[in-house]
């Protein structure tokens, strides 16, 4: 399987299939996966600077200490995928599921969850810049920042959570 990068270069995949891949370590930078079943594929350590995941499906992927900046997961499913320890500053995650996802320790600066479901999220993030968080909807299993309150930064309570 080929997978195309907006850079001109092509990565080659020895599978039929991405889901359960191992991408861990590679330079995806600016590659194209929207719409790509990517369902628990390993992307720890990966170079997917502004690579693209519009309408992806990432339910169980890793991205454990990846580099994101830039990357455009709009729409996405991202259900308990894991972002611990990444550098996902400036990408966009803008109506995307990431229910149950951990982003213990990355660094969001600048990044957008406007609109995006984080009910069950770990939102434990190490930056210095607060993301984007406008008609987001989290739940009272969302953990987040110590002292952070999300409703100033616009993301809503679930109804029925209160």
């Amino acid at each position: 399987m080929q997978i195309r990068c907006w850079t001109g270069e092509v990565v080659e995949y020895p599978a039929e299939s991405l889901v359960g891949a191992d991408l861990s370590g590679k330079n995806l930078h600016r590659a194209d996966f929207s719409n790509a079943d990517l369902s628990n594929s390993n992307f720890s350590r990966a170079d997917v600077r502004s690579a693209e995941f519009p309408t992806a499906k990432l339910d169980g992927a890793r991205f454990i200490e990846a580099r994101g900046m830039n990357a455009y997961f709009a729409g996405a499913s991202c259900q308990d995928a894991v972002f611990n320890g990444a550098m996902m500053s400036y990408a966009n995650f803008e109506e995307a599921v990431l229910t149950g996802a951990d982003f213990s320790g990355s660094v969001l600066d600048g990044v957008s969850f406007n609109r995006a479901n984080l009910s069950g999220a770990r939102m434990c993030w190490s930056s210095y810049e607060y993301p984007k968080l406008s008609g987001a909807v989290f739940d009272k299993t969302t953990a987040w920042p110590e002292g952070f309150n999300p409703v100033i930064h616009g993301a809503v309570l679930r109804p029925g959570d209160a």
